[in-house]
């Protein structure tokens, strides 16, 4: 397992793992915690995480949750390598495997029997906001490879009857990614709101839902991070 000269390792402060990062790239927020915090622990199934960037996400699933086989994948290769050496750096092979492709192919690697979808997609639609050329920071935060409907789209092509997509998102998105949801067959079930501080205006959302369920939405308590 290498860790090139520009790159250090991080804690992720639970059970003793470790994550490979590039800080001249994009690195994970609280955003991935959050996410992994709002899956069900008790999901066994097989988990894909798109758009898995270091592999955050699964490692801390591997943590988290009971699935035993968790896999991330992740379009550009720099930041796959990163994630699959993360997987060795933590013993995790046997549980974790990171896929360099495209999520708009995801059905091509996996079969439709999948558990969970776990995404912390570009927020930002890619005609708005300034994003420069298209590295990898850029990628990771706008919708240049991968709209919010290719990762709707895709996930319910994996997913078993009854599977269940989680999102972290801007909460502005929320209207798109309910109307992406049920064009694709996959009802939103539960929604928590994340504030930066009490009084502060939400900016940030979690949302799940589910292939086939009937329609109905639980609204958790918010998340206030400060």
């Amino acid at each position: 397992m290498t860790v090139l000269e520009h790159e250090r390792i991080d804690d992720l402060q639970i059970g003793g793992l470790r994550l490979i990062q590039n800080p001249d790239g994009f690195c994970y927020g609280t955003d991935a915690v959050l996410l992994s915090d709002f899956v069900n622990p008790a999901t066994k199934g097989t988990v894909v995480d798109f758009c898995t960037g270091s592999g955050v996400i699964p490692i801390l699933l591997s943590a988290k949750i009971k699935a035993q086989r968790l896999i991330g994948i992740e379009l550009q290769p720099d930041y796959a390598s990163m994630a699959q050496r993360s997987v060795l750096l933590n013993h995790l092979e046997q549980r974790v495997s990171i896929l360099c492709g495209d999520i708009k192919q995801a059905h091509t690697m996996l079969d439709g029997t999948c558990e969970a979808v776990t995404c912390n997609p570009p927020y930002i639609p890619a005609n708005s906001g300034y994003h420069g050329a298209h590295d990898g920071k850029a990628i990771a935060r706008h919708e240049i490879c991968c709209t919010l409907e290719d990762v709707v789209r895709s996930a319910a092509r994996i997913l078993k009857y009854g599977g269940s997509l989680y999102m972290v998102h801007h909460s502005e998105r929320l209207s798109d990614i309910m109307r992406a949801m049920e064009t694709h067959g996959i009802a939103p079930k539960v929604l928590q709101f994340v504030h930066s501080r009490r009084l502060h205006t939400c900016k940030l959302l979690l949302i799940k839902g589910v292939r086939g369920a009937n329609s109905g939405v639980q609204i958790l308590p918010p998340i206030f991070k400060g």
